[in-house]
């Protein structure tokens, strides 16, 4: 078990934590993005289509647009903080930003360094 704790500094937000992937939240509208919900299906949907043999670069460039694509989708069909009719550019852009940043392949990403691999 380990304890959250959440520190603002220059628009961002920080969370401590084991395999933390807080570094890569962002505040919009004073709320952090992306929103728990919206994180949750990342997740869900990065065990759903993570290959089983460790992509190459080219194949891991390929997943974080497919990732950035779906995850456009689902939150502006959710149309809780962003829609098609209503978009919410800074949390889209959010939510792109999250992808990427915890899907960079990097010795520093203790998340991608701790998601399973053959």
């Amino acid at each position: 078990m380990y304890c959250r704790k959440s520190t603002r500094s220059g628009g961002r937000r920080s969370t401590a934590g084991p395999g933390s992937t807080g570094g890569w939240h962002r505040d919009v509208e004073g709320r952090p993005a992306p929103s728990r919900n919206d994180e949750y299906l990342f997740y869900q949907a990065l065990v759903g289509i993570w290959p089983l043999e460790p992509p190459d670069a080219e194949e891991h460039q390929r997943i974080i647009e497919q990732v950035q694509g779906y995850m456009d989708k689902a939150i502006h069909e959710a149309k809780v903080r962003t829609s098609w009719i209503s978009p919410n550019a800074d949390y889209d852009a959010a939510v792109r930003e999250f992808v990427a940043g915890v899907l960079t392949d990097s010795p520093k990403n203790r998340f991608l360094a701790d998601f399973p691999r053959s």
